[in-house]
């Protein structure tokens, strides 16, 4: 047992400090905290400019889905350095469907996150003239979920990615599609009824729902929009993790080349 925590925490640090988000504390800095801010800011703006009547939920809506959004940044990046280092066919392509790549990847960027999300949320609250406490509880709580399934669209995102010269593309795609899918500025329900319908499926959606109903009536159907979010997150994560698997099988008998997963 002992050497298995061993293992886990040499694993976790490997990923750590290769990862370019960790490289400096300058980096660190702007990876974790002035580009999700920046990113808070620019949907308060956004939601002001629209003279939106809800900026501060906004404002909390924002802090989850930039949990969302940079974790699954943090895991897509984890598969490509892998695939950078040349490492891909040989070494992880036999093990992309186990614990043993994925959770060490995901674990530093989590504990991040995290912190970077409390953290958020207390700025939020601090600066909301009524001071809601219990919209501080509810995005506190949720921080955790939207991290969960952040980390399932990531593993799709590194998972498909696979397919593409360009190692970023999947995952920059869903990042800025998933502020405006997941009802950030407005509900869901204010979209035309097909969009509206379309968007609460997709990742994120489920949890800024939670965070409202939460919100205007504690518990009311959150648990639902929970459970569907992370199911979603879950079955993203099982399509990356297929994806993978594929194109590596294909790769190694020949049916593509490593150029498809050249920079």
């Amino acid at each position: 047992m002992r050497d298995l925590i061993d293992r886990w925490n040499v694993a976790v640090r490997i990923n750590a400090t290769s990862s370019a988000e960790f490289a400096t504390r300058g980096t660190t800095l702007v990876s974790m905290i002035a580009a999700p801010l920046l990113s808070l800011l620019f949907v308060v703006g956004l939601a002001a400019s629209l003279r939106s009547q809800e900026i501060v939920t906004t404002a909390y809506a924002a802090v989850l889905i930039n949990g969302v959004v940079s974790m699954s940044t943090a895991v897509a990046s984890g598969v490509m350095r892998a695939r950078q280092g040349g490492l891909i066919v040989d070494t992880m392509g036999r093990c992309l469907a186990r614990a043993r790549f994925w959770l060490p990847t995901a674990a530093a960027p989590a504990g991040a996150n995290l912190v970077m999300g409390w953290v958020s949320a207390l700025g939020v609250f601090a600066l909301d003239a009524r001071h809601e406490s219990v919209a501080l509880a509810a995005c506190v709580a949720l921080i955790p979920v939207a991290l969960v399934v952040g980390t399932g669209v990531g593993v799709f995102a590194g998972g498909l990615g696979l397919l593409f010269a360009d190692p970023y593309l999947v995952a920059n795609v869903l990042s800025g599609l998933l502020v405006i899918t997941a009802g950030v500025i407005a509900p869901l329900d204010t979209y035309p009824q097909v969009a509206g319908a379309i968007c609460a499926w997709l990742p994120g959606s489920g949890t800024v729902a939670a965070f409202r109903e939460l919100v205007a009536r504690p518990w009311g159907t959150a648990m639902l929009a929970l459970v569907q979010d992370i199911g979603v997150a879950l079955l993203l994560g099982c399509a990356g993790i297929l994806a993978s698997r594929l194109i590596l099988r294909a790769v190694r008998a020949g049916r593509r080349t490593v150029d498809v997963f050249s920079m």
